[in-house]
């Protein structure tokens, strides 16, 4: 590796930049409850997803045998 590029890495510093409010960037206090809030609701959706798709499948797997039954 080039001296100086080793050197620049090995004198590299890492900075946080926390968001400060001032009159000319926009508020987004209310864009992140927003997104909040629509993260929460995914997950409730994506929940009742999976307990329907189980209580299908179990309903599908009752009413087989009921036919395998059937033929008997």
């Amino acid at each position: 590796m080039d001296p100086a590029t080793k050197a620049a890495f090995e004198n590299m510093r890492f900075y946080k930049f926390y968001p400060v409010q001032t009159p000319d960037t926009p508020d987004i206090s209310k864009d992140a409850s927003i997104a909040i809030a629509f993260l929460l609701v995914c997950a409730l959706v994506c929940t009742l997803c999976k307990a329907l798709y189980n209580f299908v499948g179990n309903i599908a797997k009752a009413n087989y045998f009921l036919l395998a039954l059937n033929w008997l």
